[in-house]
């Protein structure tokens, strides 16, 4: 009796049905979650005023800076480990040093932040949240790895503007490119058994009706859930990720647990159009690109603005407009690259879409899935413009417009 009400509160229903057990908690849940998203929206400025605190700090304490940079510099100096030079002008030992001093502090308040915005407040609004051992692991363990990963591109930049001055960038871009790739291979063999339980997926009617969409693909079909929790907290959905020399699917225990067959179905041939398309080496080349665009603007500014100097030391007055210029666009870049990028992640979304339309010919199932997985991710219906310029997939409603369009192309019934 206690589990049927608790999976009505959720919204699950019974799983195989339609009907009113995924609407009427829907309404619900979504006037609560539109409360946490105005109360989100609000705590999520603050990162935004963090840079800008951080500015107002060095005009008032500069004087102060000025003297512990100086007092760290001579330290790091009077040490003759970190004045190794492995090659002329690259120490990689005393940029290890200001690396960690200043991402370590950075890190540090942006982890106040995000306990706040991603553990306390969905607390208070009744949003899913994992336990507090788990948002521990979560916060250490990810974000230790991207920072290895930020630490090895930063001296490898380094050691690219010392050895390749003209095509740093072009070299920089590049190693981005190898560490990324060497990333997503992995962190998901690696990083993922060390945050979450994953099980082989049991032998019964989901698998037997899955293994088809694999066709004779090597992949293999498992649940995951967080470590050391009774009650799986994971977000409904799943993950298809390279595991070694083969891929593995990972299906969330809610998912399971909730969601009908023929819509877990559904998801799982989303994905599958994602690993038809290659679209895991589209996004990677795609962040290449933008690396690359990024990376050139910036060593297009500072060889303008170096060679201002130059000529103001000798004594000419240099005009401005052209180093401005190119201040301005290494300013505007990033976000106009991260604004094409998240377009064409919307894009490869669609097409996925697509590809499960063609292979289960159920528009009203991808429909329903579309809707229930919605409900249980806490994404609303609509967003505002801000967010979906910088989401990766597409709102839902448009989602949806989509797959009716296409489903009409290929003449798949609406019913």
């Amino acid at each position: 009796m206690d589990n049927r009400r608790a999976s009505q509160e959720e919204g699950g229903g019974v799983p195989g049905t339609f009907g009113p057990p995924l609407v009427e908690p829907v309404v619900e849940r979504q006037q609560r979650i539109q409360r946490y998203i105005r109360a989100y929206r609000w705590n999520s400025l603050m990162p935004r005023f963090i840079p800008f605190s951080c500015i107002i700090f060095v005009c008032l304490f500069s004087d102060k800076l000025i003297l512990a940079i100086t007092g760290f510099n001579t330290f790091l100096n009077a040490s003759l480990l970190f004045n190794l030079q492995p090659v002329p002008g690259w120490f990689p030992l005393k940029a290890l040093a200001y690396f960690v001093v200043i991402g370590g502090g950075l890190a540090c308040i942006f982890l106040l932040y995000t306990f706040m915005v991603s553990y306390v407040l969905p607390g208070l609004y009744g949003v899913q949240r994992p336990s507090f051992v788990n948002w521990l692991l979560m916060r250490f363990v990810l974000p230790g790895q991207r920072f290895l990963m930020w630490l090895l591109w930063v001296e490898t930049a380094y050691f690219f503007i010392v050895l390749l001055p003209s095509v740093w960038w072009f070299a920089t871009a590049s190693s981005y490119l190898l560490f990324s790739i060497v990333g997503a291979y992995i962190q998901p063999f690696f990083v993922l058994p060390l945050l979450y339980m994953i099980k082989p997926l049991p032998d019964g009617p989901l698998l037997q009706q899955l293994t088809p969409l694999f066709d004779r693909s090597n992949i293999h079909v498992f649940v995951m859930d967080f470590a050391n929790q009774k009650n799986g907290q994971l977000k409904p959905a799943t993950y298809l990720c390279p595991w070694g020399a083969t891929y593995r699917l990972l299906l969330t225990s809610r998912l399971v647990r909730k969601f009908p067959t023929d819509e877990i179905a559904v998801l799982v041939a989303h994905d599958m159009g994602h690993y038809v398309h290659l679209d895991h080496w589209k996004i990677l080349i795609s962040r290449f690109f933008s690396a690359l665009a990024i990376l050139f603007i910036f060593s297009l500014t500072a060889y303008t603005w170096q060679h201002l100097l130059v000529i103001s030391q000798a004594g000419i007055q240099g005009p401005l407009i052209i180093p401005g210029l190119f201040f301005l666009l290494s300013f505007f870049t990033p976000v106009l690259a991260n604004l094409l990028h998240k377009k064409y992640r919307r894009y490869l979304e669609y097409k996925a879409d697509e590809y499960a339309l063609q292979t289960t010919r159920n528009l009203r199932t991808f429909q329903q899935a579309m809707k229930r997985l919605a409900s249980y991710n806490a994404i609303p219906v609509r967003l505002s413009l801000r967010l979906w310029l910088f989401s990766s997939y597409p709102l839902l409603e448009q989602r949806l417009k989509h797959a009716e369009s296409y489903a009409a192309k290929i003449q798949v019934p609406s019913s």
